[in-house]
């Protein structure tokens, strides 16, 4: 606390002030006292400078945007750089630096069809929604010297050209850091299956389903149209390759959601990528798919849930400078085909905090009908992008961001 502001002060209450005992050896030539009111070595001072003189510091730092509020000064990074202090907190004052690090969050999945001939149904592959990059928050101790700030890319989107001489077919986000003190991890891709070609008598299955990735929350599954399984060429393809989400890493976010199927081709829904501040909800909606008959006089099945939005972010943390929501997951691809209109407003929405919108597919004279594309997850949230079809690029995930805060006045 600083000296009092009037009346007599003594030297031992300045030794006091500087944390030393008081009734110790003190004079008012030493360089410590000096430096209460930045005197120099010799020159000339009188008692009453020292009013009001405090031995407490703040910490300070550059680098990044700064706002304030109160005591404290935020700083954020919408792209990497470097954080430097030059002061820490002494004398009472806080040291403590609090801080959010949210990697970037993943892109979708890309679909993709296979005709086993040319007059059959085709297989469509839905596609996951990306997850959304890892979140923490947590503190350090301020020290005098430079860190560096990374801040983590969004996994790139699919395009719709995409086919099976694409390695991937949905990207992890980047992961996000301040040197020497964490490490968050980049969003899971949404899933996918990959095969070489259509209207062929033979194919080549390429890695079979590879299932939503894990990351900071994980990516969402892909379905497929066809049901459970369906033997193609003496292959045996099924959904039970792709019953489970990409894995969250505790502490960072959540489980990536499988998707659902009908019976026929006409119907599937992939699953989302989980969000920071939870796995994706329950699906809402049955879709209709027609067994038989012709549009838009149907009979219908009602065995598929319709539509699941991406896992919901989070505005944890006291580094929080705005207290926005930030790192959602990316929404899931719908199939669609010849569904009733009472859905014509439903998708798999992007999670709360940013999380892409996955694309849809309906009937084209249906309400709503035609492609709906996928859309990215927002820039500096961390989230993940939407699943896009067949002959819709995927949403690509959001920027990561790192914001943190410290105590710069009493």
């Amino acid at each position: 606390m600083a000296l009092q502001s009037s009346g007599a002060i003594s030297l031992d209450d300045m030794h006091v002030e500087l944390g030393e005992s008081s009734g110790t050896q003190v004079s008012i030539n030493d360089t410590d006292v000096r430096g209460l009111i930045d005197k120099a070595d010799s020159a000339s001072m009188s008692f009453n400078e020292w009013y009001g003189a405090s031995a407490v510091t703040y910490v300070n730092a550059t680098g990044g945007t700064t706002t304030t509020s109160g005591n404290y000064r935020y700083h954020y990074f919408t792209s990497s750089g470097t954080l430097s202090f030059s002061d820490i907190g002494t004398g009472g004052a806080s040291n403590v630096v609090d801080y959010i690090i949210i990697a970037g969050g993943a892109s979708g999945a890309k679909g993709h069809w296979y005709n086993y001939s040319s007059t059959n149904d085709p297989l469509i592959y839905t596609a996951g929604g990306g997850g959304a990059g890892g979140y923490r928050t947590g503190t350090f101790n301020a020290t005098v010297g430079n860190k560096t700030v990374t801040v983590g890319s969004g996994g790139a989107s699919i395009p719709s050209s995409a086919d099976h001489s694409y390695s991937q077919l949905s990207n992890n986000g980047g992961d996000s850091s301040i040197s020497g003190v964490v490490t968050s991890t980049g969003g899971g891709g949404g899933g996918y299956m990959r095969y070489d070609g259509r209207y062929q008598t033979t194919y080549t299955l390429l890695g079979n389903a590879v299932k939503g990735k894990s990351g900071g929350s994980g990516g969402g599954n892909s379905a497929i149209t066809f049901g459970s399984s369906i033997t193609v060429d003496g292959v045996l393809n099924t959904n039970a390759n792709m019953n489970t989400g990409g894995s969250g890493i505790s502490g960072q976010g959540h489980d990536g959601s499988t998707g659902d199927y009908g019976s026929n081709y006409r119907a599937a829904r992939a699953g989302s990528g989980g969000g920071a501040g939870g796995a994706p909800p329950a699906a809402t909606g049955v879709m209709q798919h027609p067994l038989v008959g012709s549009y838009p006089n149907f009979s219908y099945s009602s065995n598929t849930t319709y539509a699941q939005d991406g896992g919901p972010g989070s505005n944890a943390g006291s580094a929080n400078y705005n207290g926005a929501t930030r790192a959602g997951g990316g929404g899931g691809g719908i199939w669609a085909w010849y569904d009733t209109d009472a859905n014509a407003n439903l998708y798999s929405e992007g999670g709360s905090g940013g999380g892409g919108r996955g694309a849809r597919k309906r009937y084209p004279s249906q309400t709503g009908g035609g492609y709906t594309a996928a859309t990215s997850g927002t820039a500096n949230t961390g989230s993940g992008g939407g699943g896009g079809l067949y002959t819709q690029a995927s949403g690509a995930g959001g920027s990561g961001i790192v914001m943190i805060r410290y105590q710069y006045q009493g």
